[in-house]
């Protein structure tokens, strides 16, 4: 069975009405564990050296004071220790994957809407970058395929790994909706 790596903290950040809310990974959470799968908490700390090889140390600080500027991400209080749980459970998972054990981040909040110095959909950290940029730290890890599968185009990962050798992207996803990008990929994955 996959390594599931979860934490509750990060369902403790609520907008009223606002479509990403903590009932997605709790129920899943919760479907998961009765079905008999094993729920991990990630590690605590994500280590500054994996998210600065995505997002600049101002980035980090807008998040973490609230300074930016998304009209669609909230600066909900303590969000920077949140996302950075998130951050932690993508890596987390990544490193089991890389080890040959399956594995899965069912975390919140998303990340593949952030740019390397936006926040954005929902987005504060893009997870999937730090995941991947941190595997090709590893010795062993060579070359990264990202699949991105959601209704929404992955313009934050697409963005950040424009023009890499190492790291392909493919974004599945419906177009026109929410960020209006995409449809230039549609055929030609980075």
């Amino acid at each position: 069975m996959p390594a599931i790596f979860s934490d509750p903290i990060t369902a403790g950040y609520y907008s009223e009405g606002h479509p990403e809310a903590p009932f997605r990974v709790i129920e899943s959470a919760k479907r998961l564990s009765s079905a008999g799968h094993s729920i991990q908490t990630p590690p605590d700390e994500i280590s500054a050296e994996d998210i600065e090889r995505v997002h600049p140390h101002s980035h980090s600080e807008s998040v973490k004071n609230g300074t930016f500027g998304d009209p669609d991400t909230a600066a909900h209080p303590g969000i920077d220790a949140i996302a950075r749980v998130s951050l932690a459970g993508a890596v987390a998972s990544m490193r089991s994957a890389c080890s040959g054990d399956p594995a899965f981040s069912l975390m919140r909040p998303p990340g593949h809407h952030a740019g390397k110095e936006r926040v954005a959909g929902f987005c504060y950290y893009n997870n999937l970058a730090v995941a991947t940029l941190a595997a090709l730290n590893e010795e062993t890890i060579q070359r990264v395929a990202i699949l991105d599968i959601d209704v929404h185009h992955g313009d934050g990962t697409q963005n950040i790994m424009l023009g890499r050798n190492d790291v392909r992207v493919c974004s599945l996803h419906q177009f026109p909706l929410y960020p209006g990008s995409g449809e230039e990929s549609v055929g030609n994955c980075n």
